[in-house]
């Protein structure tokens, strides 16, 4: 409390165990600190693992978001994930805002929920939302037709040209490194909708997950 109390119109990024995170989340609330982002991460080891790393976020708003970094960092190895994020405030749309999804994703809009977008790579729209929980639905809408991502995929692949992102072979980093670099105002592929998640799945059928170790760890970002 003492540190947090010195710490005073700074931004906190902290990193650490479930149960270290439930004591911290008392003392940021008895301290008034404001809550950006609240992230679970874990990975699964085994190959019958589906969805050997699973990340989810409470964001206060897309303008926060790590997981499209992130997305872009994992897809790098060949590793199967899922990213679902949860943002407390819908961000009106403006420049700064994109609905794309990185190159190796296709974006999809739920008919009835218009703010809730999906990014699919190596499955089906129905399959991914089955993988990571969501209500079952048929009604998947591509987010942009043909002709409009052709034109958008040209700008963001000039775009992409310029960007060069780190590689990381450890999954703990690349997720380090994404919350670290949204919170110092790094965002990308942000989207103006209230949930949106990745689901990756590697079309190399004989992957080894077995590298994977048993991690579960919680990430914050707050203002105090």
């Amino acid at each position: 409390m003492d540190l947090l109390t010195q710490s005073r119109n700074m931004r906190w990024i902290a990193v650490m165990d479930h149960a270290s995170a439930a004591i911290f989340t008392e003392l940021v609330r008895n301290f008034e600190g404001r809550l950006l982002s609240l992230g679970s991460h874990m990975s699964s080891s085994g190959n019958n693992a589906s969805l050997p790393m699973r990340h989810m976020w409470t964001t206060a708003s897309p303008v926060y978001s790590a997981g499209g970094l992130l997305a872009s960092l994992l897809t790098q190895n060949q590793h199967d994930f899922s990213i679902v994020e949860n943002f407390l405030e819908q961000a009106e749309k403006d420049s700064a805002m994109s609905d794309s999804s990185s190159a190796e994703f296709s974006s999809f809009r739920l008919a009835e929920q218009p703010a809730t977008h999906l990014y699919c790579a190596g499955v089906s729209p129905l399959e991914a939302s089955q993988r990571i929980g969501w209500k079952t639905s048929e009604n998947w809408q591509p987010v942009l037709s043909r002709g409009d991502k052709s034109s958008i995929d040209q700008d963001k692949t000039a775009t992409d040209a310029a960007i060069e992102y780190p590689r990381f072979d450890n999954w703990i980093e690349a997720t380090g490194y994404a919350v670290v670099a949204t919170a110092l105002g790094m965002g990308i592929q942000q989207a103006s909708c209230s949930s949106r998640a990745f689901v990756h799945r590697s079309n190399q059928r004989n992957l080894n997950h077995q590298g994977l170790s048993e991690k579960h760890f919680v990430s914050f970002v707050i203002d105090v």
